[in-house]
């Protein structure tokens, strides 16, 4: 779970206010960090209730009435990833050649270690959603994959999906901007992996083909001048404008309604970038994972494409026609308005967690 998101719900959540007529009111205790310098025992004998995610909460399950939370399936994410890997000399290309250069020295991923990797992910989630009293989970997406593939108790699964701070949703002072402007906002790239599963190469693959502006955000990261020159060595074909580790209220400022957004990750469980993008009227052009699936209406609040080929069209038509980016910035805007906002989601744990503990 985002850590901003992680703390909101810390210090709103009221079990009091939930459930006020109860005398012997039990407790709910959030773990996350609490773990690092307090053992599982000493927090148990606190709360009868525990929440938290994954790993995080291991060390409870048998001990009180466990939560559990799932921001992704790692197990599935990882296995989607290492598929690509292992079949993707086959489709290489100059691009994502570079960054294998970069970021291995030319050497290949040891992938017997994230095969290891992802059966011990596997097995801990196995061993959550079994022990689990009740599971959360961000995304319908998340809640399919964890009964698939960690065969999960459906009946235990309710989604909660993220919520947004309020200050995405201040537009009032911007106006649509009639240029258009493709915008590609990821994380830092410290790793072939991470280029994968966020899709880096699909879309400096898709940058380098189209005219239209281009602008490139990563978020905040401690290794901003080893990225900056690997941003710098790949895209030394490709006119971009680079704007390497920012923060998110950064982000806010920058983005403007009716620009283009390009979301390429191969597996995202909920894809928070694109849900700040939608609050800032910005038009989806996007891979279908994540929130994609189930709140992305391909033509109505945003574009769903399966190619770099489909994406480079889209947006070229994008380019042309500032009305049908008004249209779609404005729906996709409504859309998470009313799905991705902190007060939805605080209103959908109380009640949740009112229907657990009542």
């Amino acid at each position: 779970m985002n850590r901003e998101i992680f703390q909101y719900l810390k210090g709103k959540i009221d079990v009091e206010k939930i459930i006020p007529q109860r005398e012997d009111l039990l407790k709910i205790g959030f773990v996350g960090e609490v773990l690092y310098y307090s053992s599982a025992t000493d927090v148990a004998s606190n709360f009868s209730y525990i929440m938290g995610t994954s790993v995080a909460t291991v060390g409870f399950l048998g001990i009180n009435h466990v939560i559990q939370q799932f921001h992704s399936v790692d197990s599935v994410g990882l296995e989607i990833v290492l598929d690509h890997y292992k079949n993707s000399n086959k489709r290489e290309s100059s691009i994502i050649k570079k960054w294998h250069q970069l970021l291995t020295k030319g050497s290949q991923i040891d992938t017997k270690t994230l095969q290891t990797r992802l059966m011990v992910y596997r097995a801990v989630e196995k061993f959550c959603c079994q022990n689990a009293k009740k599971i959360i989970v961000v995304s319908d997406l998340v809640r399919s994959q964890l009964v698939k593939h960690i065969e999960a108790d459906a009946s235990k699964i309710k989604v909660i999906l993220n919520g947004l701070p309020d200050y995405w949703f201040n537009n009032n002072d911007q106006q649509f901007t009639h240029d258009a402007e493709v915008v590609f906002t990821t994380r830092s790239n410290s790793s072939f992996y991470t280029l994968l599963e966020k899709g880096q190469d699909r879309a400096f693959e898709i940058l380098s083909r189209i005219k239209t502006k281009k602008i490139v955000y990563s978020y905040l990261s401690g290794l901003a001048a080893e990225h900056e020159k690997n941003y710098k060595k790949v895209m030394s074909n490709i006119d971009v404008e680079l704007n390497l580790n920012l923060e998110r209220k950064e982000l806010k400022r920058r983005y403007r309604p009716g620009q283009i957004f390009l979301a390429t990750s191969r597996t995202e469980s909920f894809n928070l970038s694109l849900a700040e993008a939608m609050a800032c009227k910005m038009v989806p052009v996007c891979f279908p994972t994540g929130l994609v699936l189930s709140h992305i209406e391909h033509g109505k609040n945003g574009f769903i494409v399966n190619s770099v080929k489909e994406a480079e069209k889209i947006i070229n038509k994008l380019s042309k026609n500032f009305e049908i980016r008004e249209r779609i910035g404005q729906a996709a805007y409504e859309t998470a308005k009313k799905y991705f906002t902190y007060d939805r989601m605080l209103q959908d744990y109380e009640s949740f967690l009112k229907s657990v503990i009542y």
